[in-house]
Parts: structure tokens; sequence; C-alpha cells
């Protein structure tokens, strides 16, 4: 089982049926979407934070913090990567303050599982 804020969201996701209402939903998430401070990462980022397959060219950060906590940071090079900002600012909000060992109540989210068979958000984050 996933970290209770993340199940919150995947929760929120597996009640909402209607597209408009999660593409609404991903907007919001998206508009919450904030980039990498600089003093974490500059651009041009380096490849080994790219996340695989992401369309929208999203880098990936995990800060070690003094209290033995993990803070994510992320960029989304492409403006208009709304999918990838949502989900950035879903998992930022949901797993920044957790513990830094490695949890496998974590698990891989799907596209399908997030925002319904026809959208393509997340793909390639699963």
């Amino acid at each position: 089982m996933p970290p209770g804020a993340l199940q919150d969201v995947l929760d929120t996701f597996a009640i909402v049926t209607d597209p408009v209402e999660r593409a609404n939903m991903l907007i919001g998430f998206a508009d919450q979407f904030r980039p990498v401070p600089p003093e974490v990462a500059t651009p041009p980022y380096p490849r080994d934070h790219l996340v695989p397959y992401c369309e929208s060219e999203a880098y990936v950060w995990v800060v070690a913090q003094d209290d033995g906590t993990a803070r994510l940071y992320f960029a989304v090079e492409n403006p208009s990567g709304i999918s990838a900002k949502a989900l950035a600012s879903i998992l930022t909000s949901t797993l920044s303050g957790l513990n830094r060992k490695p949890s496998s109540r974590c698990p891989r989210i799907s596209s399908s599982r997030s925002s319904g068979k026809t959208s393509r958000w997340g793909r390639g984050w699963a």
C-alpha cells in the first residue's frame, strides 16, 4: 500500500470517472508545480536525472534532508507538459518528507489508474 497521502490522491482519481473532472484535477495539480530550485539543479540538466520515456523531458532529484527524510524536486522541460507537471506535483506533495529508505509501499503508478484509459499522462513514469 502506498504512503497515506499518495493513496488519498489515488483513491480520489479512482472515484472520479468523468473525464472533464479528471482533466480539471490534473490541471489543478499542474498549477501547483514548482520547478527544481537553482540551488539543486540548473539547466542543462544532467541526463542521469532524466525520467525514462517521459515525453515532456522531466527530470527528478531526491535530496536527503538533515532529519533523515528525502525531498523530491522535478524539472519539466516541455512548457506544455501539464501531465508531467501534475504528476511531479502529486509526487512532491505526497512523498517528500518520508524516510529516505526505499519503500516497497510505493507502487508504480499506471496512467489508467490515475487518469483514465483515454489519457496519456504518466506514460513512461509507470
